[in-house]
């Protein structure tokens, strides 16, 4: 089955039916029926697809992911994010969980024991529902939380991180009942640890519809209070705020790797700050860089965000013998000559 592949590159290429029917000389009906598996392609024509593509047609007959049963649940994404984008998501996440599942099969690995999802009530108190998502994740019930990736994994969850459209910023799901969390690796540091709590939240309650502005301002307002409690808000600030300097401000943000505007909303929503506080904050972040802009306060390489499992498998598998080089290093979607630099 080439149909999802064709239409994948197609469209990652930014490609119309009928752009990639020029391309290679056939009408566009016989682009649309590959694409929707009723008509088979020869090797011809997949080698003509393929070079429009920029890659090698083998990646054309790569194993699909039929075996694996998917579940996409919400997104955190703008409104304006395009069908397009979308599609191309969904269809990376499948193509990386499918080589996740390739990798822990060879290595053996039981899923039996994975993450089970316990659903949460909704109407609880939100504190008590912040203590009880810091508890499942492993955190400490106060203080910053250091590396969320490394928490998530421990859990058996499959944490999935690569670039794609500025428009998203996470995904959650469920693929063959095992939970995956996927965020965007070209937002901050401090964005990508606030979608991959955001996005763990929503895998406790039954109400995932993104589009619910209600519940999605209910999940906002626990992944604060996930990230920064009330009891190290007051701890640090005391009850009541009157003035606020940038430097005070900037280095709580930094201890609990948050953006000063989460650190600010949760200011606000705890009563320390006045809405004066709060406002003028917003007015100065938009005038300097836009809301959707503010820049990150964290280094790169101490603080960054790198889930480590499945390249660890990897190299594991390769190790050991169960992969060669080459398909290792197309696992890992590197160059051959980057993975034995790796090795030496």
């Amino acid at each position: 089955m080439y149909g999802k592949k064709i239409k994948y590159y197609r469209i990652k290429k930014n490609l119309t039916i009928q752009e990639l029917a020029d391309a290679i000389n056939v009408t566009k009906s016989a682009i649309s029926q590959y694409e929707n598996d009723k008509r088979v392609p020869d090797e011809n024509i997949l080698k003509k697809i393929s070079n429009v593509f920029g890659i090698s047609w083998i990646k054309l007959l790569s194993n699909d992911t039929e075996t694996l049963n998917f579940e996409h649940k919400s997104f955190r994404k703008y409104a304006s994010v395009s069908k397009n984008d979308i599609y191309l998501l969904k269809e990376e996440i499948e193509n990386k969980c499918k080589n996740y599942f390739e990798i822990t099969n060879i290595m053996g690995i039981d899923f039996k024991n994975k993450f089970n999802v316990k659903k949460l009530p909704s109407n609880t108190n939100i504190n008590e529902s912040a203590k009880d998502i810091r508890r499942i994740l492993g955190a400490p019930e106060n203080g910053p939380i250091y590396s969320i990736c490394s928490l998530l994994e421990g859990l058996g969850i499959i944490v999935l991180k690569f670039g794609c459209s500025n428009n998203i910023d996470g995904l959650n799901g469920i693929v063959n009942n095992v939970p995956y969390i996927f965020f965007n690796s070209n937002k901050t540091i401090e964005r990508q640890r606030f979608t991959l709590i955001h996005e763990f939240c929503h895998l406790f309650y039954e109400d995932n519809d993104s589009n619910n502005a209600g519940f999605e301002k209910f999940i906002n307002k626990l992944t604060g209070k996930v990230l920064i409690p009330d009891y190290d808000l007051f701890k640090e600030f005391g009850h009541r705020v009157f003035a606020l300097s940038k430097y005070v401000r900037n280095s709580v943000a930094k201890e609990y790797k948050i953006s000063p505007s989460c650190l600010m909303n949760r200011l606000y929503e705890t009563k320390i700050i006045n809405k004066t506080i709060y406002i003028n904050f917003y007015k100065s972040l938009n005038a300097s860089y836009g809301k959707q802009n503010e820049p990150s306060l964290l280094d790169t390489n101490s603080d960054n965000e790198n889930p480590i499992s499945y390249s660890l498998n990897v190299y594991k598998a390769l190790d050991e013998g169960l992969i060669s080089k080459s398909r290792a290093a197309e696992l890992l979607d590197i160059n051959l000559i980057e993975l034995l630099a790796n090795l030496s």
